[in-house]
């Protein structure tokens, strides 16, 4: 990006170029292959920058947007989002910042001790399956047992498990089996999700955000927010022409370090010190409660007089 501009009494030449060091790009995306490029950015000296993306949706979209771990809070707490023809904008989801092992322990089959498939059969008791193996069966999970078996002179324990169903019951031995498939679509999708989870998590640093939006038609659209960035930093030359004539050229460098590449954009540059705070948003936070226990009171004894002893105990 380059701007003259000349000034009276002296020839001053600004030149300013933007210089990227970008590392990984990637291209924010929707399920309709739309995008929403960065359009406009402006930099503030005190370390932040405000980034808007535009771009065209067509009817219900879904988009992502990659971002940093560290940037969520600052992600949360600016986040704008813009339907300017019609659409709605829908419910914005992000990966939780609870440990890894109380998000799985939410599924109804808990995954996070890497459990073998004897004890993840074990867990899912009751639920109904598909077995191809040697046989195929379909069956109620019963439990799992263990079989004292011998090979090669030693003496093992073999799993197997035991399946209901209208024939009665069922054993197949789990090396006998090669694809077992749940038949209840809650559990496999909780499975499927759980799995997911973990492969979100290996990538601890990059968090993604999904954007949604509603509606009909193309429709234009807008996301804008700030987050964490390095300082911009300038630096001056006077260069002497032959003719007597001076240019002052002023250098601008800036750095992309986000995950978006900086293609045809509005850039801005501001020199002011807007006070700026960091908010953990991103953490969940618990409120202790304090606990109250169930009083129960003990029933009164009736009231006996002597009176009432001598007649109970005349015959």
């Amino acid at each position: 990006m380059n701007i003259q501009r000349p000034i009276a009494l002296m020839l001053i030449l600004v030149n300013l170029m933007a210089v990227s060091a970008r590392g990984n790009s990637q291209t924010v995306s929707s399920s309709d292959d739309e995008s929403l490029p960065v359009s406009g950015v402006t930099l503030f000296s005190s370390g932040v920058g405000h980034f808007l993306h535009k771009g065209i949706v067509r009817g219900d979209a879904e988009i992502t947007l990659a971002f940093d771990a560290d940037d969520m809070d600052d992600l949360l707490k600016s986040l704008v989002l813009q339907d300017y023809d019609g659409g709605f904008v829908e419910a914005v989801t992000y990966p939780s910042k609870d440990p890894i092992n109380r998000i799985l322990g939410s599924f109804s089959l808990n995954i996070a001790d890497n459990p073998p498939l004897a004890q993840l059969l074990e867990r899912a008791r009751g639920e109904e399956v598909h077995i191809e193996g040697t046989a195929s069966v379909n069956g109620t999970i019963v439990g799992i047992e263990y079989r004292a078996a011998v090979s090669e002179g030693v003496t093992i324990q073999v799993p197997v498990i035991n399946l209901i169903n209208v024939e009665g019951l069922r054993q197949v031995n789990l090396s006998d089996i090669r694809t077992l498939q749940f038949l209840d679509p809650v559990i496999q999708r909780d499975l499927d999700s759980a799995l997911g989870v973990i492969a979100a998590n290996r990538q601890e640093d990059k968090k993604i955000l999904t954007l949604r939006f509603s509606g009909e038609g193309e429709r234009r659209v807008s996301v804008s927010y700030i987050r964490e960035v390095p300082v911009w930093k300038t630096s001056y030359r006077l260069v002497l022409e032959d003719d007597g004539t001076a240019q002052l050229q002023g250098w601008a460098m800036v750095e992309n370090t986000g995950e978006n590449d900086w293609n045809d954009i509005s850039l801005a540059l501001a020199s002011g010190q807007p006070i700026s705070f960091v908010i953990d948003l991103y953490s969940p936070i618990y409120v202790p409660r304090p606990r109250v226990l169930q009083e129960y009171g003990s029933a009164a004894a009736p009231q006996l007089y002597d009176r009432d002893r001598v007649l109970a105990a005349a015959p």
